[in-house]
């Protein structure tokens, strides 16, 4: 962060409360195929040992380059869904901080909204 401003919006995504709302370019990821990746993307997770960036990160590059999809496609639907926005920090480092529970659980909040 180059701003206390910044810091501040970026630090929110670990004490949000859910469920939250989506900012307009988040609910833009979702639709589509944005909520089958999420409901793909969250069965891969449940069954991860070791929940970390780099096995989060792993996981989900295997899934996109099966799916024939780009990462970043695969990625922003749960950008969306762990952030409420298009921009976060990095998403497998908000993942690993904000453990599995959480991340599966906003993750469901916006499956059974969308």
């Amino acid at each position: 962060a180059k701003t206390v401003t910044e810091l501040i919006k970026n630090a929110e995504i670990y004490a949000r409360l859910r469920p939250f709302k989506l900012d307009q370019e988040a609910k833009r990821m979702i639709v589509g195929g944005g909520k089958q990746h999420l409901v793909n993307i969250r069965q891969l997770m449940v069954g991860l040992e070791e929940w970390d960036a780099q096995n989060l990160q792993e996981i989900i590059r295997t899934y996109s380059e099966n799916c024939g999809s780009k990462l970043g496609i695969v990625v922003q639907p749960l950008r969306a869904a762990l952030s409420g926005r298009n921009i976060s920090p990095s998403l497998f480092e908000v993942m690993e901080i904000i453990g599995r529970d959480e991340t599966l659980a906003r993750i469901d909040d916006i499956i059974k909204k969308w």
